[in-house]
């Protein structure tokens, strides 16, 4: 697993919402039973080493309003203790993605997630291929297979950009 390119700033300029963007890269490996048979009609198996590589990219944002952990996928399950599957009004964006959080969090995401926000969402699915959204106390996360930095020419730096390791602390205490 590696991290590779980072790129952090404001997403606005009067709520001053940090954010991160990143390239990941991590691998699966799985061990599989590869059986034969020879020319001499001999059975012979082995384990065969499968290594599957993925490209991730990633982006971390300050979010105040969020105040739980729960997900939204459209590729995964849920995990983490977010065992209860929820659907929502929108039909279309139950076709779309999951929705995941723990029991007693339900009426809490139901309110988070109101037909304006719903909307929002079904447009990241529309455009983002792939998409994880970790909503965490504070903060989301927002996970893809699509390179967000692909059509980035050049990057400029403003005097704050060495400052976002003590804005974003706090929430990366509570990620880890």
């Amino acid at each position: 697993q590696y991290v590779g390119t980072r790129i952090w700033g404001f997403m606005d300029s009067e709520r001053k919402r940090a954010f991160q963007m990143f390239h990941f890269h991590y691998d699966t490996v799985e061990y599989v039973t590869v059986t034969t048979v020879g020319s001499k009609g001999n059975v012979h198996t082995h384990i065969e080493r499968r290594v599957t590589p993925h490209k991730r990219y990633g982006i971390f944002a300050v979010l105040q309003e969020s105040k739980i952990r729960f997900r939204i996928t459209e590729s995964d399950s849920g995990d983490d203790g977010l065992k209860k599957h929820i659907k929502l009004e929108y039909a279309k964006l139950n076709r779309a993605t999951d929705v995941y959080c723990a029991d007693k969090d339900e009426l809490y995401v139901r309110q988070f997630l109101s037909p304006a926000v719903q909307e929002i969402v079904m447009e990241l699915t529309n455009n983002i291929p792939d998409m994880v959204l970790d909503f965490y106390q504070g903060f989301v996360l927002i996970g893809t297979t699509y390179d967000f930095m692909e059509r980035v020419g050049s990057i400029t730096l403003n005097d704050k950009a060495g400052n976002f390791k003590e804005i974003a602390a706090p929430a990366i205490e509570r990620m880890e």
